[in-house]
């Protein structure tokens, strides 16, 4: 990892998203939650679902450096997304199809579910995977980026992008698109077509955009019933805040190094955290566990113990994933 070449601002970025998602988000799943508030858990699913979305927008921010103009550009992109992300979400998806078939709790519904999900199929054959529906809506989108880039000049990017969004309208409102693609697919066209200049604008002037993005949060909260339009201007009203936030953070080395390890183990620790957790609770209720989905831990076992080991162990696969990568 040379973090001479890495944005810092995004590597905290990264840190502070996955950090929610993993060790809060998920967490509550693995802990007797009651002591939290209904009110809180709403005000966490807004915040992850800003959070969600500004991964989104990353992930098409940092690929709009492609270029496109034939098929073997074309090949190259998809060869790149396939070793980046696609053999790990693969050996994360497969684990967890053989784990819950053998205990009897099956984490995709039919071995064809599981297939198709392997090629982001399972937004329009629905049901997405618990958990990994964030990494099959990825993969869809990064198999139509190289079409969408093909387009030298943005306007007509807008336009296709316009149109893909279209007919994502008209497959969800006859039942055949998960309506979480109406909130996401938009993030992921503003990475792509969004000016760099504006997200520095932001960084230069965080308080001010923390500020003003709150003011407009609290607005949509307010204001607007839950939709996937709902959610969409959760994520686009969250996403300064997100950043300015980060910004403010890099002031610290400490943290930011700190931010820049975590940051690198993110794709790992969203893909194999759920791992991690069901095998604690195997280890932790030896002899005695019997329905797994009842299950829980002391809230200190999961900040001393399973958390600690999710990001050192992240971070150790993520290097020996990388290594096996460049030696092939």
């Amino acid at each position: 990892m040379n973090s001479t070449k890495r944005d810092i601002t995004f590597d905290v970025v990264r840190a502070l998203c996955i950090i929610e998602i993993v060790c809060f988000w998920h967490a509550t799943n693995y802990i007797n939650s009651g002591f939290i508030s209904e009110s809180s858990m709403t005000i966490f699913s807004y915040v992850t679902t800003s959070i969600l979305g500004t991964f989104t927008f990353m992930s098409g921010f940092f690929l709009k450096k492609y270029q496109i103009n034939s098929f073997t550009d074309v090949r190259s992109f998809l060869i790149i997304r396939f070793k980046r992300f696609w053999l790990l979400y693969f050996i994360s998806s497969f684990t967890l199809y053989a784990a819950s078939l053998y205990a009897g709790q099956p984490w995709y519904p039919t071995l064809s579910n599981f297939i198709l999900s392997l090629f982001g199929l399972t937004c329009f054959f629905q049901p997405l995977p618990p958990t990994l529906w964030f990494m099959v809506m990825m993969m869809l989108f990064y198999l139509i980026t190289p079409f969408l880039l093909w387009f030298t000049r943005k306007k007509d990017r807008m336009i296709a992008s316009t149109l893909f969004f279209i007919l994502l309208l008209v497959l969800h409102s006859n039942g055949f698109a998960d309506e979480r693609l109406l909130c996401y697919y938009p993030m992921y066209v503003l990475g792509l077509l969004l000016n760099p200049s504006l997200v520095e604008t932001i960084k230069q002037n965080p308080i001010l955009s923390i500020a003003v993005s709150s003011v407009l949060l609290m607005a949509v909260v307010f204001l607007l019933r839950e939709s996937w339009l709902f959610s969409l201007l959760i994520c686009i009203t969250g996403l300064p805040i997100i950043i300015g936030l980060s910004k403010l953070i890099t002031k610290s080395q400490t943290v930011s190094r700190f931010a820049g390890y975590i940051s690198y183990s993110s794709l790992c620790m969203y893909l194999f955290h759920r791992h991690f957790f069901l095998g604690f609770l195997v280890f932790y209720h030896a002899g005695s566990l019997t329905n797994i989905r009842e299950a829980v831990f002391p809230i200190w076992f999961v900040y001393v113990v399973v958390c600690p080991v999710i990001i050192v162990s992240c971070y150790l696969i993520q290097r020996l994933y990388d290594r096996m990568i460049k030696r092939v």
